[in-house]
């Protein structure tokens, strides 16, 4: 047994003689789930049939048994079955159950909730989160636009997008953000997705919900909800996002249509790491600071006006800092500017 906290039990369901019906309970009593399962015992008996798991090994009376795909996961508290029909007497003896633990701030209370003790709102490098995955339809988010304000995608683009918990989210901070997430089928030997943050889930204070796409390369979709591993990290200059452009190619600032000299505004997309704030560098020194607006947008609003491109100062979650030259916050201009510049590596 991996823990004492998984109880394995034995019932005879039916019995014709020579031929008989049983069922194995695995009782999930501890409080981390159990992924990927396998559950080995004795029986002299021959099973001829089986359902909610799989026969992967028999050697003289000694079978494994492994997880079917809907059932690889036992939550903290839940009981899981599995039925067999065999020939011959006996019963399983000599249980041995392994598996890997998951430990998961998904609770009751972190579904419909801003709030969840068991994370931060600040993202950090090194860090692995867990919790729950689900999936949406990131081809048309609700209300038609994405939280942060980027444009919606399409085709194999949307496998490379995510919706982040609300905690998580942190007031947009989390925008453009890049996860290397991993599910059930990483836990099986796939290797880890990365998905950038486009959208938030503005009910749940746990895990990610992932692009339909997304969800696909990490579990079944008929899994609907899966337990998984992520975290922050920061893609190096080949990567490629899925708005288009590489990393090495800089911070990109999206023009914002209405924007004039006094509502001056702009968003940055393809940082290497989330940005905290940005900065207007004013002529001979010292800076103004633009104030985070809804959909990831950042805003100066001045009652006298201001003209032409401006400088702009960006730093990043981890206090680095980059230098945008000329960029149109007043023009009401929607065109992308890719200006070269970039975060380091951390």
């Amino acid at each position: 047994m991996p823990n004492e906290s998984i109880d394995v039990s034995y019932s005879q369901v039916q019995d014709w003689g020579d031929v008989f019906q049983g069922e194995i309970s695995i009782a999930n009593k501890g409080n981390s789930s159990l992924a990927n399962w396998d559950l080995e015992f004795d029986l002299p008996a021959e099973i001829t049939n089986i359902w909610d798991a799989e026969i992967t090994g028999k050697d003289n009376g000694h079978y494994t048994i492994e997880n079917a795909s809907w059932n690889r996961e036992i939550a903290a508290g839940e009981t899981i079955t599995f039925g067999f029909t065999g020939n011959g007497d006996g019963k399983p003896q000599n249980f041995d159950i392994q598996g890997s633990s998951f430990d998961s701030p998904s609770t009751s209370d972190s579904l419909y909730s801003t709030s969840n003790a068991s994370i931060s709102s600040d993202l950090s490098l090194d860090e692995t989160y867990q919790g729950r995955a689900t999936f949406y339809d990131a081809a048309n988010p609700a209300g038609g636009k994405v939280a942060s304000g980027y444009d919606n995608l399409s085709g194999g683009a949307l496998a490379g997008i995510t919706a982040i918990n609300n905690v998580q989210w942190n007031n947009s901070e989390a925008s453009g953000g890049f996860l290397k997430v991993s599910g059930p089928k990483q836990r099986e030997g796939a290797d880890p997705i990365v998905v950038q943050i486009a959208d938030y889930l503005y009910e749940r204070a746990d895990g990610l919900d992932l692009s339909a796409e997304a969800f696909a390369k990490v579990a079944d979709p008929v899994d609907g909800v899966v337990n998984i591993d992520y975290e922050l990290i920061g893609p190096g200059d080949g990567f490629k996002t899925p708005y288009g452009n590489t990393i090495g190619q800089g911070v990109v600032a999206e023009g914002i249509s209405g924007s004039n000299p006094w509502y001056a505004a702009i968003r940055l997309n393809n940082h290497r790491y989330p940005v905290e704030s940005v900065d207007i560098l004013k002529d001979g020194g010292g800076t103004t600071s633009m104030t985070r607006g809804a959909d990831n947008r950042f805003v100066f609003n001045s009652s006298s006006g201001i003209s032409g491109p401006q400088d702009l100062l960006v730093t990043d979650i981890f206090g680095q800092q980059v230098t945008l030259d000329n960029i149109n916050i007043t023009g009401g201009d929607t065109a992308d500017q890719v200006t070269g510049e970039q975060f380091d590596m951390i």
